[in-house]
C-alpha cells in the first residue's frame, strides 16, 4: 500500500540541528489521569521526530489503543502486541510468546528525510496480561529487557502506557530514559500532578537514570483567568518545569485521531500541529542539555 507523505508537514528543523549522540532514547508522557492526552502526545511527538528523520517506534500499552488507533492502527493489518511478546506461561489462549521483532509493524506515513515511524500496537490482551501478573516484580523488567533487544533499530522509542500506576506504567518505568508530564490547567488537575511528582520521587529509586525532561500544558486556553492564574501560580511555585509550547484546545486533534493520521500531518498548519512541533523542538533541546551534562 502507498506510503502517506509528510511532507506537508509544519517543518522548522531536522535531526542536523541537534548533536545528539547516536543512540536510543526511551521517552513517555506520564500522567495518573485519564484524559490528559498522552496518547495524542505519542502520536504527534513520534510524527514529528520521524519527519526530522529519526527512526521512531510507538509502543503502545493501552489496552484503548489510542495511539494505535492514532497511528492508522485500524487501517493495518496485525495481531501481536507486546502482551503477546512477554506471554510466556501463555495467559492469553491461542498465542504463544513472540520475537519482538514479529510484533514491529510499519506504518503508512514516509518521511523523505530518512525517518520512519514503528507501531507495536494494543488491544484487549494488554489488559489480560496486566490483570495476571500485577503482583509479580520480576515481570516487570521483562518490558525494559525486549527492548534492549530492538534499540539499534531506532533512535526513538516512545510508550504510551494507561493513566495511574498499574502493570504497565510500572513495566515502562523500568525501561524509560525520559518522562514529560501533560497537564491541563485546573484545581482538580493540580492535585493529581502534585500526587504524581511525589510518585515520581519513589520511581527514581527504581530507575536511577530517569529524568523528567519537563512539564507542557495541554487544552490550553489562553483567554481564561483560570488559565492564566494556574500557570503564574506553577511558575512560581515550580520555576523551570514548564515547557514554552503548549498544547491549545483544537478540534482538530479530535478530527485527526478519527481519521488515523497524527495533526502534524491530517491539520500542517494548525495551532497544535505547530506546537507539536515546537514541542518536540524542546524535548530535543532539553534532552541535548541533560547528556553534555552526562
Amino acid at each position: 500500500m502507498a506510503g502517506i507523505s509528510i511532507l506537508n508537514s509544519f517543518v522548522k528543523k531536522d535531526r542536523k540541528a541537534y548533536k545528539l549522540k547516536p543512540k536510543c532514547r526511551v521517552i513517555a508522557p506520564l500522567s495518573q489521569k485519564g484524559g490528559a492526552t498522552k496518547s495524542t502526545s505519542c502520536v504527534n511527538i513520534a510524527s514529528v521526530l520521524c519527519e526530522m528523520g529519526y527512526r521512531v517506534l510507538v509502543i503502545d500499552l493501552d489496552q484503548q489503543g489510542h495511539s494505535t488507533m492514532g497511528l492508522g492502527g485500524d487501517n493495518l493489518e496485525w495481531e501481536y502486541t507486546m502482551a503477546n511478546v512477554l506471554d510466556y506461561e501463555k495467559i492469553i489462549e491461542d498465542f504463544d510468546p513472540i520475537p519482538i521483532e514479529k510484533a514491529l509493524m510499519k506504518t503508512l506515513f514516509e518521511s523523505k528525510t530518512d525517518g520512519s515511524l514503528w507501531l507495536i500496537g494494543a488491544n484487549i490482551t494488554n489488559e489480560e496480561y496486566s490483570a495476571a501478573h500485577y503482583n509479580d516484580p520480576s515481570k516487570k523488567m521483562l518490558l525494559s529487557e525486549e527492548l534492549d533487544k530492538i534499540k539499534d533499530k531506532f533512535d526513538f522509542i516512545i510508550i504510551d502506557s494507561p493513566p495511574g500506576l498499574d502493570f504497565w506504567n510500572w513495566s515502562a518505568i523500568f525501561a524509560l530514559d525520559y518522562i514529560i508530564v501533560p497537564l491541563e490547567p485546573g484545581h482538580g488537575e493540580m492535585r493529581s500532578y502534585n500526587d504524581f511528582m511525589e510518585t515520581l520521587l519513589q520511581i527514581k529509586e527504581v530507575n536511577p537514570k530517569l529524568k523528567h525532561l519537563g512539564t507542557f500544558l495541554t487544552k490550553a486556553n489562553p483567554q481564561t483567568n483560570l488559565y492564566k492564574d494556574f500557570k503564574q501560580n506553577f511558575e512560581v511555585n515550580t520555576p523551570g518545569i514548564l515547557f514554552e509550547s503548549e498544547i491549545p484546545q483544537d478540534t482538530k486533534i479530535k478530527e485527526s485521531l478519527g481519521y488515523g493520521i497524527p495533526v502534524t500531518l491530517y491539520a500542517s498548519s494548525s495551532k497544535s500541529s505547530k506546537s507539536y512541533w515546537s514541542l518536540t523542538e524542546e524535548v530535543l533541546k532539553r534532552c541535548q542539555l541533560i547528556e553534555a551534562k552526562g
